[in-house]
């Protein structure tokens, strides 16, 4: 998978699509070294299918001999005699013709900046001039020169963004964190060959963080033979001694400012006009006063391949010109324990804001320290900060570090299985009281409170890149969106806490998020999707004696199964939890089981506004005469006040239920087409069709949405949308299996759809109110 190459993979697919038509299409890819124009050629290859294949390359050593790249491409098809440009052209065109008049040709051409004059010519020449016979050019360029086939279509390969930088490391190092990930994507500027290249130097205590400098996978490039370093080292050897020592000092200041590069340099012994050759060459350039770095390679090895006297030059220059990063360029070059040194480092990371840079100063810190209490704890206050940055890796060997001196207060428990993992072991101070405050304003309805508050600490966690402790903090916020409706924010909130909780090991945490996506989907009557989930989570808390878990889960299968109409599935699920009430009584009542939803609502809690409103909708449904309708009319009035529209749609849907009952059909309707409405809006599917169902029973002015189906057809789509299924159909509508099959086929032509899952999603929707 080409990351970040979407559209150009796109039109690639679709020029080889054209061979095989007899469609001619010609496309020039130009990019920088790395940019991918190659593996884009290779992918042009693997999507050819049947046709035909013809793949060659230009080389710098024939640039200059006439037709050598043409006559090196065609070899396979036949000779190409040199003449006139006319003469040649048409010998070229006859054998590219003959080869894609029967099944289609595609020619794919790489390192085209390396073309002579002559096979340039033809190209251009012939390949204005379609033929009709299915002949496919795809060629890559290097950018940067100038082209000689700048007259033919082509395509600029930009920077990927930082995203698919991120998957493609995701997808080779997995192990590698994030903070790592997004240092190497910083540095190779949207790059791909850059990025895999430094990507692949680095060893698994690099990809983990465990290395304290912030320049220690520089030193993996040692060699310009190493793989993916030729052509960059190339570059380099061929640039002067002076700019080779002022590149070695711009890998490693990170501001690449010329007010700081400056008197570095200067001490350094070189100046800012030794960067010349490295302009020329396309290395670097000048912009508004900065250094732009165009290959990063090149300065990475030329820090990399540097003598230590070298390296510990430019490091001692930065120093001594007053660098913001000045204690960590002493620290590098120290030679022994310096306590003096150590307190700058600890001081630094005092005054950091990112918590990975804070675990790496004090790390440094640590190993400059010469008292052995003192190292051990600053390694330990190393080693929380790494599990606040979610190193949960690197919080273990540092912890193990200093574990075996007498005055260690270690976090061994709280770190042995990952933030998250033990109750409360994931956050302190300011962190552990906001998580606190927002859950308990939730429960008690202060919805807005509960958001400002989560949000407020999602910023401060991201601004600290205290990844550690982003899962429990996109967990509570993605309850305030779940309660202000707004479903899909949500569940993106979840996953992105899921995929942070599994980067960061926190397993327990992982198992919450997949229960709380296992209800979001049980509400939106997704159910092998919460069935999984759910089977996930219930499965870790089994295992780990975490019954907190595992009632999450259940209560997500409850919730599928109440929406589902099988009620009494759903209250034999729900009676095994707590803190399931309301869907409890509801269950319970559906049931028929009244004892245990009595039962229930006499344990349901009364202490906040939002737990008054949905008890008022269970003591609805267990009253009769005035007193429900007094209870469903309170607790739609508290919902209203809260804005928690699935709540309110809930209540209104039970209320609408009980007015058609008692015959109040207009008000009956009023309340279920708010509810339908609703759950519309949400995309709650099992509870829309219910409440469509409903509001169709009251009769007066309906719009069928389904008119195009019979009567017959419409009751099984509905059921079958629902849930049940076809035997449960059948018995329900004294119909044979093979009947409702046969109706659920004609409702799928009618409607569009082709599953179970399409139908769900659809029928919603045709409900215009």
């Amino acid at each position: 998978m080409l990351h970040g190459r979407a559209i150009e993979c796109g039109r690639i697919e679709s020029l080889v699509a054209g061979a095989g038509r007899a469609e001619d299409g010609v496309l020039v890819l130009r990019g920088e070294q790395g940019a991918g124009a190659t593996a884009l050629l290779d992918h042009a290859a693997a999507t050819a299918g049947s046709v035909p294949v013809l793949r060659g390359a230009c080389h710098a050593g024939e640039s200059g001999v006439a037709l050598a790249a043409l006559s090196h491409l065609l070899a396979p098809l036949g000779r190409v005699e040199r003449g006139d440009r006319v003469a040649t052209t048409l010998a070229a065109r006859d054998l590219l013709t003959t080869a894609a008049r029967a099944e289609g040709l595609v020619v794919l051409l790489d390192d085209a900046h390396w073309i002579d004059r002559a096979s340039a010519d033809t190209l251009v020449s012939l390949l204005r001039r379609p033929a009709g016979h299915g002949l496919v050019v795809i060629i890559a360029e290097r950018a940067g020169r100038v082209s000689r086939l700048a007259a033919l279509p082509g395509c600029d390969l930009t920077p990927l963004d930082a995203g698919a930088c991120a998957a493609i490391l995701a997808e080779h190092h997995p192990d590698m964190i994030r903070r790592v990930r997004e240092r190497l994507v910083a540095f190779a500027g949207g790059n791909p060959g850059t990025l895999t290249t430094c990507a692949h130097a680095l060893t698994r205590e690099h990809r983990l963080g465990h290395a304290a400098s912030p320049w220690a996978y520089l030193e993996r490039f040692r060699s310009p033979a190493q793989a993916g370093l030729a052509a960059p080292g190339a570059v380099l050897a061929a640039l002067p001694e002076p700019t080779v020592a002022l590149l070695a000092l711009v890998a490693v200041e990170n501001t690449r400012e010329l007010r700081s590069i400056t008197p570095a340099a200067n001490l350094l012994g070189v100046s800012l006009g030794d960067l010349a050759p490295a302009e020329r060459a396309g290395v670097v350039g000048v912009l508004d006063g900065r250094i732009v770095v165009r290959q990063p390679l090149v300065p990475a090895i030329a820090y990399g391949t540097a003598s230590f006297s070298l390296r510990a030059a430019v490091h001692r220059a930065l120093a001594a010109a007053g660098h913001p990063d000045g204690p960590w360029h002493r620290a590098v070059v120290a030679i022994g324990p310096d306590e003096g040194l150590a307190a700058e480092l600890e001081e630094l990371a005092a005054q950091t804001v990112d918590a990975a840079q804070r675990t790496d100063a004090l790390c440094a810190s640590a190993d400059l320290t010469p008292d052995p209490a003192a190292r051990a704890a600053r390694l330990a206050a190393a080693a929380r900060l790494a599990r606040d940055a979610g190193q949960t890796e690197r919080a273990k060997v540092l912890d193990a570090g200093c574990e075996d001196h007498p005055g260690h207060g270690g976090i061994g428990a709280e770190v042995a299985g990952g933030p998250g993992d033990r109750a409360g072991a994931e956050a302190s101070g300011a962190t552990a009281a906001a998580l606190a405050s927002s859950w308990r304003n939730l429960a008690e309805g202060d919805d807005t409170e509960a958001r400002l508050t989560a949000a407020g600490l999602l910023a401060r966690l991201r601004s600290r890149h205290e990844y550690g402790l982003l899962p429990q903090a996109l967990e509570v916020a993605a309850g305030t969106l779940v309660q202000s409706g707004t479903w899909d924010g949500a569940e993106k909130a979840l996953e992105e806490g899921l995929d942070m909780a599994r980067e960061t090991g926190q397993e327990h945490q992982a198992a919450r998020i997949r229960a709380r996506l296992a209800w979001l989907a049980a509400a939106r009557g997704e159910e092998e999707g919460c069935r999984a989930l759910a089977a996930e989570a219930i499965a870790y808390g089994e295992a780990r004696a975490a019954p907190e878990v595992v009632a999450l889960g259940l209560r997500a299968l409850g919730l599928l199964d109440l929406g589902r109409g099988r009620y009494g599935e759903a209250a034999r699920t729900l009676e095994l939890v707590g803190g399931a009430g309301p869907d409890l009584a509801e269950a319970a009542v559906r049931s028929g089981r009244l004892d245990l939803a009595a039962w229930t609502l006499s344990r349901m809690e009364t202490s906040g506004p939002a737990a008054r409103a949905v008890r008022a909708r269970c003591e609805g449904l267990l009253a009769r005469g005035k007193a429900a309708d007094e209870a469903y009319a309170r607790a739609l009035r508290a919902h209203d006040r809260l804005g928690r529209p699935y709540d309110l749609a809930r209540t209104a849907l039970v209320y609408g239920e009980w007015l058609r009952r008692m015959a109040r059909r207009a008000e009956a309707r009023a309340r279920l087409t708010t509810a339908l409405e609703i759950f519309q809006r949400l995309g709650a599917v099992p509870w829309a069709l219910r409440a469509a169902e409903e509001r169709d029973a009251t009769g007066g002015a309906r719009r069928d949405p389904i008119a195009g189906l019979t009567a017959q057809e419409s009751r099984v789509a509905r059921l079958a949308a629902r849930g049940v299924a076809n035997r449960e159909i059948a018995q329900r509508l004294n119909l044979s299996p093979r009947t409702v099959e046969s109706h659920l086929y004609r409702a799928f032509q009618k409607l569009g759809v082709s599953s179970r899952g399409e139908l769900a999603r659809r029928l919603p929707e045709l409900y215009s109110g």
